[in-house]
Formats: C-alpha cells, sequence, structure tokens
C-alpha cells in the first residue's frame, strides 16, 4: 500500500501467506501441540539409514509425500523418518486460523500474492 502526505510517500508492507510459498513447508516443532493429525499413519523414509531414529514432523506439499525419498534431501530430513502433518491441522492448529481465512485474506486483490495450489 502507498499513501501520499504532502511529497511523502510512505510505503506500508502489507504481509501476505501464500499457501504454497517455500517458507510455509519444512520441518516443524509440534511440541506442545496436541493430537496432529498426519497425512499417513505410518512415517515414510527416505533411506534405510532413517530406520529406528527419531521421527521428524514436516510440513510439505501433498504430492513430495507421495515421493518423499526423492524430496526429502530439501528438508535434509532423508536420515530420519517423516510424518507429514495434514494442511487443515497445520493451518488450523499449529498456526491457529482456518486455511480458508488465509486464502481469502491473501487473494483479495490487495496486491499480495495470491494462493496457490
Amino acid at each position: 500500500m502507498e499513501y501520499r502526505q504532502g511529497s511523502l510517500v510512505l510505503l506500508l508492507a502489507m504481509p501476505a501467506v501464500a499457501v504454497a510459498a517455500p517458507e510455509n513447508f519444512g520441518v516443524i516443532d509440534i511440541a506442545g501441540h496436541r493430537h496432529p493429525q498426519f497425512i499417513y499413519a505410518e512415517p515414510r523414509h527416505g533411506s534405510a539409514a532413517a530406520a529406528g531414529r527419531e521421527p521428524v514432523y514436516l510440513h510439505v506439499p501433498r504430492d513430495q509425500t507421495k515421493q518423499w525419498s526423492r524430496y526429502c534431501s530439501l528438508y535434509k530430513a532423508c536420515d530420519r523418518p517423516a510424518f507429514f502433518v495434514s494442511e487443515e491441522w497445520f493451518y488450523g492448529t499449529f498456526l491457529g486460523m482456518a486455511k480458508d481465512s488465509v486464502e481469502t485474506e491473501s487473494a483479495a486483490g490487495d496486491g499480495a500474492p495470491g494462493v496457490h495450489r
């Protein structure tokens, strides 16, 4: 947004959240959050070295969960079992907001980047 006051121009950065923005994906700390909802009941393993190690909890694009061994290196998580939290749980419980409200705010036409699906 831009506000003009005399010859002074003030630019205000409006924070926007895009569902597919890279900063929304990655390893998350679920400590203190009750009952996380996972996409799969069992963890995925990026490599044989992951078996028997402490799991890691992630929010990643759904298509990456299906071929985890191909994408695990992006998150430095190939050597650990991986649990993927659901979109609904991530936005509703972890971030404390409904996904719909994030999409509505970022796609409101205020110059903010829209939601990528």
